[in-house]
C-alpha cells in the first residue's frame, strides 16, 4: 500500500517534468481563436497541449505535440493541429483546420509567461450568404494560417 501511494504522488512529477503550471490563458492572433481572442491551454504531459480558443467572431480547438520535452527558459517547437470557426453576420462562415509549425518560449517559472507563433498549411471552407437574397455561395481552398500568442500560466 505504501508503494502504491507513493507512485500516486510522484508519478504526476515524473510524467510532467519540471514543475511547468498545467494551465494557460493567453491572447492570440489568428490561430484557433479565430482572428483575435483568448485560448485556454491545458498541458497533458510534457510533450503535448490541448487548447480551447474563444475569439471575437468564433471558437476553435486543437492540440500540440512538442517534439522535445517542454523545459521553461528555453524555445520548444511543436507540431499540431488546430480547427477554427468563423461567423460574420450578414457575410456567412466558415471553417478552418490547419497543422501548426511552431515555437513557444516558456519564461522562468517566476514570470510564468508564455510567447509563442506557429504558420502551417490549411484548408478553409466558406459559405457566403447574402441574407436579403437568400442566395449563399461556397468556396474551398488551401492556404497558410498562423498564430501569435502571448499568454500566462498557472
Amino acid at each position: 500500500m505504501k508503494q502504491f501511494l507513493l507512485i500516486l504522488i510522484f508519478l504526476p512529477i515524473f510524467l510532467f517534468g519540471q514543475g511547468l503550471e498545467k494551465n494557460s490563458i493567453s491572447g492570440n492572433i489568428l490561430g484557433s481563436s479565430s482572428i483575435l481572442g483568448i485560448t485556454y491551454e491545458r498541458y497533458l504531459s510534457n510533450r503535448i497541449i490541448v487548447e480551447f480558443g474563444v475569439g471575437m467572431v468564433g471558437i476553435g480547438a486543437g492540440f500540440n505535440y512538442y517534439i522535445s520535452q517542454i523545459k521553461t527558459k528555453s524555445w520548444c517547437p511543436y507540431v499540431g493541429l488546430k480547427y477554427s470557426t468563423l461567423i460574420l453576420v450578414d457575410m456567412g462562415g466558415g471553417i478552418l483546420t490547419y497543422i501548426p509549425f511552431g515555437v513557444t518560449f516558456f519564461t522562468s517559472s517566476k514570470l510564468k509567461l508564455n510567447i509563442g507563433a506557429d504558420i502551417g498549411p490549411s484548408y478553409a471552407k466558406w459559405i457566403s450568404s447574402d441574407f436579403m437574397e437568400f442566395e449563399s455561395t461556397e468556396t474551398k481552398t488551401f492556404l497558410l494560417h498562423g498564430n501569435i500568442k502571448i499568454g500566462i500560466r498557472f
